[in-house]
């Protein structure tokens, strides 16, 4: 018969949380609160799953993201402006779309 030891920390306030280590659930119920060992007797048996890695997704948005911007600019070099307005205002969103791109590339490296 397999058993593993736990410990109950209650705090001062009525709140409880189990821990594997006492001087863990000491720290967590303060002063004020509880301590208890508990024997937990044939404990289920759990496996770990993983959760995928946060930093790889965002780098994978990131790069999609630094893609549609791209095509964003390669639309924006074929219209051909009518006005130096719409000249200027081209060549403005072109600068911010490369600011863009460089930021997104710089955040997520």
């Amino acid at each position: 018969m397999a058993m593993i030891e736990v410990y109950k920390a209650t705090s001062a306030y009525g709140s409880s949380c189990h821990f594997g280590v006492e001087s863990t659930a000491r720290a967590w119920a303060g002063t004020n609160g509880t301590v208890e060992r508990i024997e937990v007797r044939d404990p289920p048996v759990l496996t770990v799953v993983q959760k995928p890695d946060e930093l790889t997704r965002l780098r994978g948005e990131a790069a999609v993201m630094r893609e549609l911007l791209r095509n964003c600019l390669a639309v924006i070099s074929i219209v051909e402006p009518l006005t130096t307005d719409e000249a200027d205002a081209l060549a403005d969103l072109n600068q911010k779309i490369e600011r863009a791109i460089g930021d997104a590339k710089g955040t997520l490296l």
